[in-house]
């Protein structure tokens, strides 16, 4: 996968989800996904890199995200 391709999907899976948040379990699914880019391409791109530390970070903290934040970049 590369990078082009991980936003295109990461659109895709914001835009199908009815939920306003993901959990610890959608949120691993899309760092395992990352890591796909990061083993194809050597590595991520920064905006797709600082996407995942965010995420890593407020799954942390709240244990879930809001994904209003996150329509607003990628959509």
């Amino acid at each position: 996968m590369t990078n082009e391709e991980f936003r295109c999907w990461i659109r895709g899976y914001i835009q199908l989800t009815d939920d306003d948040y993901l959990d610890h379990r959608q949120v691993s699914i899309i760092k395992n996904h990352a890591n796909l880019v990061e083993a194809i391409m050597g590595d991520l791109d920064m905006n797709i890199r600082n996407f995942i530390l965010k995420l890593e970070n407020e799954i942390k903290i709240n244990s879930r995200v809001t994904l209003r934040e996150y329509r607003k970049i990628f959509l």
